[in-house]
C-alpha cells in the first residue's frame, strides 16, 4: 500500500510545481508590462549611515532573467554606496495605472570593455552628452534579481495585508 502511494504523491507534486510555474509565468508577463510603461525606475541604494537613497536612473530592459543595466559615471554617489553595500532595489511605477514592480536583489558594478561593448544601451548621441570621455567615465551597473514583486490591474495584493504578490526568477 505504501509503495502505491508514492506515485500519487508524486504526481501531486508535480502539479503543484506545475501550477507554479504557470503563476509565476503570469506574474513576470505582468511584471514585464509594467517595467515596459516607466523607462526611468528608482533606484534604491543605502548609504553608509544606513539610510535609503532614492534617484530616478535610465535603465535598460530586463533580460529574459529580469537582469536590468544602468548607466552611470564612476564618481557618483551611488557607486560608492554600491562598492559598501550591493543590496539595491529598482521600483517601476506607473501612478495612472496604479501599477508597480519592485526589483529586489545585488548590484554589480562594470568598466571593462568587453561589458561596457556588450551592454551599452544608449545613443551615440547620449553617450557624447552625458559621457564625453565614453568609455574612461561611463560604468554599467548590473542589478541581478532576487526576488520581483508586482502590482497592477491584473495582479492584485492580498486583500487583507496588501502585500503585493511576488516570485523568485
Amino acid at each position: 500500500m505504501r509503495s502505491a502511494s508514492r506515485p500519487l504523491i508524486l504526481l501531486i507534486l508535480l502539479a503543484l510545481c506545475i501550477e507554479a510555474g504557470s503563476a509565476n509565468a503570469a506574474l513576470a508577463d505582468a511584471a514585464r508590462a509594467v517595467m515596459a510603461l516607466d523607462p526611468t525606475p528608482t533606484l534604491i541604494t543605502l548609504d553608509a549611515g544606513g539610510q535609503a537613497r532614492a534617484r530616478t536612473v535610465q535603465a535598460s530592459e530586463p533580460d529574459a532573467d529580469f537582469t536590468v543595466w544602468i548607466a552611470t559615471r564612476p564618481n557618483t554617489r551611488k557607486v560608492a554606496q554600491l562598492r559598501a553595500q550591493d543590496r539595491v532595489t529598482l521600483h517601476y511605477a506607473k501612478d495612472s495605472a496604479a501599477a508597480y514592480v519592485s526589483v529586489m536583489g545585488r548590484a554589480t558594478l562594470h568598466e571593462d570593455p568587453d561589458t561596457l561593448a556588450a551592454h551599452t544601451f544608449h545613443t551615440p548621441a547620449d553617450l557624447a552628452a552625458f559621457w564625453p570621455d565614453y568609455p574612461s567615465d561611463y560604468l554599467l551597473i548590473r542589478v541581478i534579481p532576487e526576488r520581483i514583486e508586482v502590482l497592477s490591474a491584473e495582479v492584485a495584493a492580498d486583500s487583507h495585508t496588501w502585500a503585493p504578490q511576488g516570485f523568485a526568477p
